[in-house]
């Protein structure tokens, strides 16, 4: 590519050499592969493919455990989605912001759950189920990852502490537990 002097087509590769760095471990060869991509993308001026780099060198900086710059990466990927209406990117995007968010605890449960409306509302605009069942499963790790058994033990005891308020008459609650994927 870098002799036909095709940018956008070296971008490309460089893109995916770094998805494959990323995949092997090797973690600095990755991020000099997207910054070359990003570079050539921003020279291009090629929105989507510059979307597509941040949001791989944001997933590259969540594995590293350096979460606030990875939200800076999703951020301007957010930014460029938003102006190519890519909504799987979109919906991509805003579920590793969720994820970085809930790894930080810095937003409300709230705040949460609006970004996981919006995740869900591009998916389902993508028109990919995969992109659906990702932004789930997403979304399962972080509000549903609490442990079964100690979710259940804190629910029994939040009834035996207010057995007092069931009528004499009434029998113990039955409490049936229901895996997310059985809904």
């Amino acid at each position: 590519y870098e002799k036909e002097g095709v940018k956008l087509g070296l971008a490309n590769a460089l893109q995916a050499l770094g998805e494959l760095e990323s995949r092997l471990g090797k973690v600095a060869k990755a991020r000099e592969h997207y910054d070359k991509a990003i570079e050539l993308y921003e020279k291009e001026g090629v929105k989507l493919g510059l979307a597509n780099a941040l949001q791989s060198k944001g997933d590259l900086c969540v594995a590293e455990k350096h979460i606030e710059v990875a939200l800076q990466h999703y951020q301007e990927a957010i930014r460029l989605y938003k102006s190519e209406q890519d909504p799987m990117g979109l919906a991509y995007t805003l579920s590793e912001i969720i994820r970085c968010y809930h790894l930080l605890g810095s937003l409300t449960l709230e705040e949460l759950r609006t970004l996981a409306r919006e995740a869900l509302d591009y998916a389902g605009r993508s028109g990919v189920s995969a992109v659906r069942v990702y932004v789930l499963n997403v979304l399962k790790e972080c509000f549903v990852g609490e442990d079964k058994e100690r979710s259940m033990q804190k629910l029994y005891d939040r009834i035996q502490s207010s057995r007092d308020l069931l009528p004499r008459e009434a029998e113990w609650p039955t409490v049936k537990p229901i895996d997310v994927d059985e809904v």
